[in-house]
């Protein structure tokens, strides 16, 4: 090999080299151009799914607004067999429910009753 083969061949070097580097550095910036663009999809996707949360909620509140509290209570149950609760377990929990009050009704009634024969005794001690 002469002098002028070398000195081709190191300027080729030298050429393939630096258009490695150019390659190199022109990756790493499409990938940075690519790590923010999914950024900033991110970002607008995060911000469409609050703004769906957001018209959710006005939606919601203006439900419980035009329908009002008693058939909110009517929606409740409609919830509670969406969520598969039989209507045999809810006649249950009702019977149930109705059990306690009647339970406590007659202890408010015993109470009563034997405040009256305190009373009542009471009264009689003083006459």
């Amino acid at each position: 090999m002469n002098y002028r083969e070398k000195l081709l061949r190191q300027q080729n070097k030298n050429q393939v080299a630096h258009k490695e580097q150019e390659w190199d550095q022109e990756r790493q910036i499409l990938q940075a151009d690519i790590l923010n663009l999914q950024n900033s999809t991110d970002i607008k996707i995060l911000e469409q799914t609050k703004e769906k949360l957001l018209e959710k909620t006005r939606l919601l509140d203006k439900t419980i607004e035009i329908l009002g509290k008693e058939d909110i209570g009517n929606l409740t149950d409609i919830s509670n067999l969406l969520t598969g609760k039989t209507l045999k377990e809810l006649a249950n929990y009702k019977t149930l429910l109705e059990q306690k009050i009647k339970a406590q009704d007659t202890a408010l009634l015993n109470l009563a009753r034997s405040k009256i024969k305190g009373k009542k005794e009471a009264e009689a001690l003083l006459n």
